[in-house]
């Protein structure tokens, strides 16, 4: 059996090293970022204790990530990304082994807190777009569908099983150490990502076709208005920014403000909301086992990218009229899935059409929608939940539905 998923499409990025070591390094690291947002917001809490000291530790952690993240996709374009998974990697390391000495010294202060993850926030700005660029350079084109899919159902497998780690952790061994388990897991990816990347045939043949893909000439890539430039003269790249833009603001608050609300209101509470969580991640899986089988033909593709949004838009504003939790948890799958599908298929064409003097940029934009917008969907969800639920659900799905719209606008993204 194991002979028979080996030789499967999915499996084809794993059989090339360069690409299986990328994996198994960031594979690590995104279990250690899972880990430790639960083990940073109980160290804050047994300094601190909760209130605004809790929220604003964690603000200062995510605000350089958002305000750096261009400069992140910058950089990754004017040198190996790779180089700067590493980078960042070991920094993060040595971060993680100081606040795990403090922590052990009992010397651990609220201002060590904010300066830490604020320094742990910025390498994180530069992470986020290097781990979408570094895909193009270490798998062929034909592998890069099956090789987003693995990357994204790694990040989906560490956020289900990243927060029972660490509380697991720290109950067994206390704070202190789990930070050094921290410094050890960075430390260790950090190792694997730079041993993806000796010299070999492989990986050398890998990066020049990834020099290859996308539509303008690579001669010059300019600064980060350049790229700006760039995306916004290419209406496709233009308006699937705009797609991940508005799922980004339409998904994130609504599903967790409004899931919450909706559990408690009509389906019965906690035990519920983790029944609808668990249906939207199942269905999110099935979309990224979908995605690694192949992406439609050029002709078909913009057509698939605004059907499959508009699925997202029409099942989340579905949640508003759900009433049974059967109901209820049938939206969220389909919902998941929409997403989990569009999440691999759009990075892939992305990946494929961007001239790779612009890669880092292009990805970079993609996680700025991703993060940066995170406060902003709360707000969002939060305002709309006190005019009801079907008010909140509907103008998430509206939302979605007005950037199809949009996107169906444009003749060049209708005949990808």
């Amino acid at each position: 059996m194991f002979a028979k998923i080996w030789k499967s499409k999915i499996a084809a990025p794993l059989r090339g090293r360069a690409f299986r070591r990328v994996f198994a390094g960031e594979g690590l690291a995104v279990l250690a970022d899972q880990m430790f947002f639960i083990a940073l917001t109980l160290l804050v809490l047994d300094v601190a204790g909760p209130g605004l000291q809790l929220g604003s530790v964690l603000a200062v952690a995510s605000v350089p990530g958002a305000a750096f993240m261009l400069v992140g996709g910058w950089l990754s374009d004017r040198v190996s990304p790779v180089s700067i998974l590493v980078f960042a990697n070991a920094g993060r390391a040595i971060l993680t082994g100081i606040l795990a000495a403090l922590v052990l010294a009992d010397s651990i202060q609220l201002w060590h807190l904010y300066f830490l993850a604020g320094f742990l926030g910025l390498l994180d700005a530069f992470h986020y777009p290097a781990s979408l660029s570094v895909v193009p350079k270490v798998v062929r084109k034909e592998s890069l569908a099956p090789a987003n899919a693995l990357v994204q159902g790694a990040e989906q497998f560490g956020g289900l099983v990243g927060p029972a780690l660490a509380a697991a952790a720290v109950a067994f061994v206390g704070l202190g150490a789990t930070f050094g388990v921290f410094t050890l897991m960075f430390l260790v990816t950090a190792l694997i990502v730079a041993s993806a990347v000796r010299p070999s045939a492989e990986f050398m043949e890998n990066a020049e076709e990834a020099a290859e893909v996308g539509v303008g000439s690579s001669a010059s890539s300019g600064g980060i208005v350049e790229g700006l430039k760039y995306v916004w003269r290419d209406p496709v790249i233009r308006m699937m920014v705009l797609l991940f833009t508005a799922f980004s603001f339409a998904a994130i608050g609504p599903i967790i403000v409004g899931g919450a609300a909706l559990a408690e209101a009509r389906l019965g509470g906690a035990g519920s909301l983790g029944i609808l969580f668990s249906a939207f991640g199942g269905g999110s899986l099935a979309g990224l086992a979908l995605s690694s089988f192949g992406t439609p033909r050029p002709g078909r593709r913009g057509f698939t990218a605004l059907g499959a949004s508009a699925a997202f838009g029409i099942l989340l504003g579905s949640l508003g009229f759900s009433t049974g939790l059967v109901s209820a948890a049938i939206s969220a799958a389909g919902a998941g899935a929409a997403a989990g599908y569009l999440g691999v298929v759009m990075v892939t064409w992305l990946q494929e059409r961007t001239d790779s003097a612009f890669t880092g940029r292009v990805m970079s934009l993609v996680m700025f929608a991703a993060v940066a917008l995170d406060p902003a969907s709360y707000a969002f969800a939060g305002f709309l939940s006190a005019l009801g639920l079907k008010t909140l659900f509907l103008a998430a799905g509206a939302v979605m539905l007005l950037a199809v719209l949009v996107g169906a606008s444009s003749r060049e993204l209708r005949r990808f």
